[in-house]
C-alpha cells in the first residue's frame, strides 16, 4: 500500500515531504501494532498442563513418564526425592512465603450441638500436639509419628520437617489473602452475599473463630497443667491421605491428649480437601484438618457450613519434577504436564501462582 502511494506521487516534488510523512506515520502504526501483539501474546508465553491425580498414584505416574511432575504436600514430596524419582524445582515457600495451608475446622452444626467443653478439649489437644511436634526434644518421636501416619520412610519424614511450620493460631489476613487468590480463578461461582452475608467482613468474622485457641492459650500461659473440663464424646475426624500437615493431631492421639479430656476421636481419610468437605456436607465428620483452599471454596460455592477453629501449618508443599537437565526452574514448565491432588486445592492454587509468576498459564488436561 505504501509502495502504491509513493508511485502515485512520484515526480511531484511538492507532495514528496507530505508522502514521506505519511510513510513514517504508517510505519509507526505498524510498529506499535506489532509491538502490541507481541505484548499481548507475551503475557502468557507458554502453557502448563494440569491434571488431577490421587496422591498415591503420583510417584508411580512420574516414574512411568505419564506426568512430568506434581505439586503435593509433605512428606510425599520428600519421599519422591529420596527415592530418586524426582527433584524439587520449588518449595511452596519459594512461590508464596509463609502461605496459609491446612486448618482445623468444625461443622458449624456440630459446634452448635456439642458441649462447648468438647470443642475446647479438641482445640486444647491440638495446641498440645502442636507444641509437642515443635519441641526439639520430641524430634525423633515426631519423625516416627510422621512415618507411621503417612507410610513414608523415617528419612523422608525427617526431611519433610525442614519445609513446614506447624501452628495453631489462624492468621485472618492470610485467610482473606487466600480468598482473594481464589477470586483470581474461575472456581468461585458465588459471592458471600449469595449465602446470606452482607459483606466479606461479616463472612470472615463468622468463618474464622479464634476464641477457642485464645482461651486455651491464655489458660496454659497461666498454668501449663491447665485443661478444660473432661467430657465423654466421640468425634468423627477427617484427615487427608499421606499428609503430615495434621501431625499435631496424630501426636495428640498418640500422646493421649484426647483421652485426657474424655474424647474418642475416630479418623476417616480423604483423597483431598474437596472430598473432605463433601464429608462435612453429608455429616460423615464433625471436624477436619485440611487445606484452606477447599475449605473456602466449598464454604462459599456449596454453602457447606464450617467454621475454622485453629490453624495447622504454613508452607509444606513442593513442586517435584523429573530429575533431568531439561527442567531446572519454574521457567521450564512450558508444555509440561503437572499433577495436583484436585481442583481448588492449595496445591492447585500454588501451581497457578507459580505459572503466573513465570508468564505461563495453566490449562486443565
Amino acid at each position: 500500500m505504501i509502495v502504491v502511494i509513493l508511485k502515485r506521487i512520484q515526480g511531484s516534488s511538492m507532495y514528496m515531504k507530505r508522502a514521506w510523512g505519511i510513510l513514517v506515520v504508517l510505519s509507526l502504526i505498524g510498529t506499535v501494532f506489532a509491538a502490541g501483539c507481541m505484548t499481548q501474546s507475551g503475557q502468557n508465553k507458554g502453557t502448563v498442563y494440569e491434571t488431577s491425580l490421587k496422591v498415591g498414584d503420583m510417584t508411580e505416574q512420574l516414574k512411568t513418564g505419564n506426568i512430568d511432575g506434581f505439586m503435593i504436600w509433605e512428606p510425599v514430596s520428600s519421599s519422591a526425592v529420596l527415592s530418586g524419582t524426582g527433584k524439587v524445582v520449588a518449595y511452596s515457600k519459594d512461590i508464596w512465603p509463609e502461605h496459609p495451608c491446612c486448618i482445623l475446622a468444625a461443622s458449624t452444626n456440630s459446634l452448635q450441638k456439642l458441649d462447648r467443653n468438647v470443642t475446647l478439649g479438641l482445640v486444647w489437644a491440638h495446641v498440645k500436639g502442636t507444641d509437642f511436634v515443635n519441641d526439639p526434644k520430641n524430634h525423633d518421636k515426631t519423625v516416627q509419628y510422621i512415618a507411621e501416619r503417612t507410610g513414608v520412610s523415617t528419612a523422608a519424614a525427617n526431611a519433610s520437617l525442614k519445609n513446614i511450620r506447624y501452628i495453631y493460631e489462624t492468621n485472618a489476613s492470610a485467610v482473606k489473602g487466600f480468598y482473594n487468590e481464589l477470586k483470581n480463578t474461575s472456581y468461585l461461582n458465588k459471592k458471600v452475599t449469595d449465602i446470606g452475608y452482607s459483606n466479606e467482613d461479616q463472612f470472615f468474622d463468622s468463618f474464622v473463630v479464634q476464641d477457642y485457641v485464645k482461651e486455651v492459650k491464655d489458660n496454659l500461659a497461666k498454668n501449663p497443667n491447665w485443661m478444660p473440663a473432661s467430657t465423654n464424646a466421640t468425634i468423627k475426624f477427617g484427615a487427608l491421605t499421606a499428609n503430615s500437615h495434621d501431625i499435631a493431631d496424630y501426636a495428640a492421639e498418640k500422646e493421649g491428649y484426647y483421652k485426657e479430656v474424655g474424647l474418642n476421636v475416630v479418623t476417616k481419610q480423604y483423597a483431598n480437601g474437596v472430598a473432605l468437605m463433601d464429608g462435612f456436607k453429608t455429616g460423615e465428620i464433625d471436624v477436619g484438618s485440611f487445606g484452606l483452599g477447599p475449605a473456602t471454596l466449598k464454604r462459599i460455592n456449596d454453602n457447606v457450613d464450617i467454621t475454622i477453629i485453629a490453624g495447622a501449618n504454613v508452607d509444606g508443599s513442593a513442586l517435584v519434577m523429573k530429575d533431568n537437565d531439561a527442567i531446572k526452574s519454574l521457567k521450564d514448565l512450558d508444555e509440561k504436564n503437572v499433577a495436583i491432588p484436585g481442583a481448588g486445592t492449595v496445591q492447585d492454587i500454588l501451581l497457578r501462582m507459580a505459572a503466573k509468576q513465570n508468564d505461563l498459564h495453566v490449562r486443565v488436561k
